[in-house]
């Protein structure tokens, strides 16, 4: 094997373990009596200095170490033993040795002479481990141990070391020893009950078929998996049922993943991969990962799948870099799926009133419902009796009002887990609602436009179809938001290296030491209280989507729109333009992940209240003058419109005749608008759907109609009235709008 590094040793360890004073070893150092390692400032003393120096070569352990998993495998254990001493007679004949054994599973942590041995080497008593085969010390997870044992310059030997295996292989390998162990364990199984879990196990072979997966063969994915494999018999058909269920839409998904792949494995090309310098580490080009972007951008495409599509040609660049060339097929990038968190979706069962995996009973009037789990106790043992052990819970208004207007279809139980350990279930109500109608094309006259920004999150415009603008735009800014953000995620920061420092120190000290007691009472409260804050942000971020889709829906309802044109989530991303925490969260905020957050929430919210949505592309939306269609330059202000700023808020038109100016937001809503316009006139000229862009001359100059200037929504009075009246009235109405915890949030509109 490879000789490990020498471990080096600080100026006062080095002195205790000479008997000599600090000041002594380092006068030896600057004489040249020891010879002493450098690492930056500080001199660091290598053990084979110590030892030549008191006169002895190593007094350190060789640990020999043998396991088995179960009482039955005892022989196998004593052959094990028998042939680590043999091996030490002869090739350490003379050194220290230690016989540690254990009966258990490779992935339990409590052995107690795996915990043994774990302590030997953090107090340095050891030189070298030997082992019969490499899974001994753990089934899982080798590579931790090895960064172990190097720390502490301990040599890892196995007598019968696996041969070369793919990646595939040893993949399975490891997934085989996860299920194994972990069910067992979950169970309470024996060791004649794990041969069925190993046939459970095999479903990691639909990996393999993962482009059947690809043509649904049937509505349900549990269907699907059941023509491929057959059902276990550890447990009931209905349950296995349902597991399969979440297989297959696991498996679905990936197969749709590996369609992508094929679309950008042809543009995967060396030019992505920044070589490795004497100053910079290798790394991948922003720049060519966005132009193969670019390339592959599909024109009937809303920009959904852009994210995907990025994160597959930077997983593809990460493989790489790790294995010195691109991967040739999807299954080579990309692991096998495994869930982190239980799901089980219950759509395999046969329903609330004859299911075999849960039952159900709702009482609406009561806002209650009593349910019922199959589920195995501690020994392993499905129980016939599961359906006397009912759970009553209260139901939510908002469940209770979706139930009475819908159909309730087969709920998901799902876990859980903080980050602080804590792991819970959560009971998902599928509610099947019908949908308004959507306008026809032929129906359509106004349209609302918006457009995503960096200073405000929206702005929001309306046109119609003869091309008047209607009203005043609309600016939907976060306000304070940005900061509570901003500072929420300061605060994570903060906590995290806090945690860093605790677990530092308590390294530092052995398993038994009472001097690590400090450092682990605290360690779980800021666990908990990072859990916490983390809860908070991504609430607040899910409010943020579900207000945004309200309030153009507010808007459109308002001023009778038929379509809601937005802007592609192909648009490019806001990075490199903010400073400081809240910089960095605009910077978030605007990328494309969090925009496909609001286009999800406001598709779903469309398709409820039957306003068509459609997106337009952005292409040069920011820099073209609404009102006359030429090109036009942003600057900072209004007062310095003489300096062009590519990314400024004020756009000015460049046309002499028009000499147009106002907010870059603005503008781009209005175009985005004009270009939703144009789609109904294509569409109701030809018949066809089609996404112009800002330069087609079938997109014409919108103007503005006056007489609406002082309005933010249309007047509850006559218009004429309000004019007639000599004053300027402005609509100022408070509008309850739900968030995504059922909550209302007052958002006032006006000036």
């Amino acid at each position: 094997m490879k000789q490990d590094e020498p471990k080096l040793l600080r100026i006062g360890k080095a002195a205790h373990e000479l008997g000599l004073h600090p000041f002594t070893v380092r006068k030896w150092i600057k004489q040249g009596k020891i010879q002493a390692i450098w690492v930056g400032q500080e001199a660091r003393v290598p053990r084979s200095e110590i030892e030549r120096l008191v006169g002895k070569t190593d007094g350190r352990l060789i640990v020999l170490y043998g396991r088995v998993s179960g009482q039955g495998q005892k022989d196998d254990l004593a052959t094990q033993l028998a042939r680590l001493q043999a091996w030490a007679q002869v090739e350490r004949a003379g050194q220290p040795t230690v016989v540690l054994s254990d009966i258990g599973s490779g992935l339990s942590p409590s052995r107690r002479q795996f915990q043994r041995l774990l302590k030997l080497v953090r107090e340095d008593q050891v030189t070298e481990i030997v082992v019969t085969y490499p899974d001994r010390l753990t089934r899982f997870g080798q590579e931790y141990l090895q960064v172990l044992f190097d720390s502490f310059g301990v040599t890892l030997t196995v007598l019968d070391p696996k041969e070369d295996q793919t990646a595939e292989q040893e993949l399975t390998d490891d997934l085989l020893a996860l299920i194994a162990s972990f069910s067992g364990r979950l169970y309470g199984m024996r060791s004649h009950k794990q041969k069925e879990l190993l046939k459970c196990a095999q479903a990691v072979s639909l990996w393999d078929r993962l482009d059947e997966f690809g043509t649904r063969t049937n509505v349900y994915a549990y269907k699907q998996v059941e023509e491929m494999i057959g059902p276990p018999t550890a447990h009931g058909h209905r349950q296995w049922r349902c597991e399969a269920e979440q297989a297959g839409r696991i498996l679905r998904g990936q197969a749709e993943r590996k369609k992508q792949f094929l679309l950008i494995l042809p543009l995967l090309e060396q030019g992505m991969i920044q070589p490795k310098t004497e100053t910079k580490r290798a790394g991948k080009k922003s720049a060519k990962i966005k132009q193969a972007l670019t390339t592959l951008r599909d024109a009937q495409s809303d920009g959904g799948n852009a994210v995907e599509l990025q994160s597959l040609i930077e997983q593809s660049c990460n493989f790489y870099l790790t294995n010195g060339c691109f991967p040739d097929t999807y299954e080579e990038m990309q692991a096998v799926p495994v869930l982190k968190a239980g799901i089980l979706p219950y759509a395999g069962d046969d329903g609330p009133q004859m299911g075999q995996t849960y039952r159900l009973s709702l009482d609406l009037e009561g806002k209650k419902l009593t349910l019922a789990l199959r589920t195995p106790d501690e020994l392993g043992t499905w129980a016939r009796t599961w359906r006397e052990k009912t759970i009553q819970m209260a139901l939510p208004e908002v469940v209770v009002a979706r139930v009475k207007e819908g159909k309730m279809l087969a709920p998901s139980l799902r876990e859980i887990i903080e980050p602080e350990g804590t792991r819970y279930a959560v009971l998902d109500f599928i509610v099947e609602v019908a949908a308004e109608a959507q306008a026809a094309w032929e129906e359509m006259h106004t349209v609302l436009g918006f457009d995503w920004g960096v200073r405000t999150l929206m702005t929001a415009s309306v046109v119609e179809s003869s091309g008047q603008q209607v009203g005043r735009p609309f600016f939907l800014d976060t306000g304070p938001f940005d900061g509570r953000q901003a500072r929420t995620r300061r605060q994570i920061d903060l906590l995290k290296a806090k945690v860093s420092k605790l677990e530092a120190q308590r390294d530092r000290f052995p398993a038994d030491d009472p001097r690590r007691k400090a450092s682990m009472e605290q360690l779980p409260v800021l666990r908990r209280e990072i859990g916490r804050c983390w809860r908070k942000y991504e609430a607040r971020n899910e409010d943020l989507a579900h207000l945004a889709a309200n309030v153009l829906l507010v808007l459109a309802t308002a001023f009778g729109c038929e379509l809601i044109a937005g802007e592609s989530l192909k648009s490019m991303k806001s990075q490199g333009r903010g400073k400081g925490m809240r910089g960095k969260w605009r910077n978030w905020r605007n990328n494309s992940q969090i925009r496909g957050e609001l286009w999800r929430v406001l598709r779903y919210k469309c398709f409820l209240a039957g306003m068509r949505l459609e997106w337009q592309q952005p292409r040069h939306t920011s820099h073209t003058c609404p009102r006359c269609g030429k090109s036009a330059h942003t600057s900072t202000s209004p007062e310095h419109r003489s300096k062009v700023n590519d990314w400024g808020a004020w756009l000015c038109c460049s046309n002499p005749a028009c000499n147009w100016n106002g907010s870059r937001d603005y503008a781009a809503s209005l175009n985005i608008a004009r270009l939703g316009v144009a789609m109904i006139r294509h569409t109701q000229t030809t018949g066809r759907v089609v996404h112009p862009s800002i330069t087609h001359p079938s997109v014409k100059p919108v103007s503005y109609i006056g007489t609406w200037a002082a309005l933010r929504l249309p007047p509850l009075a006559s218009r004429g009235h309000l004019i007639a009246s000599g004053r300027i009235y402005q609509n100022r109405r408070r509008m309850p709008l739900a968030s995504s915890h059922g909550e209302e949030c007052g958002v006032p509109f006006g000036a």
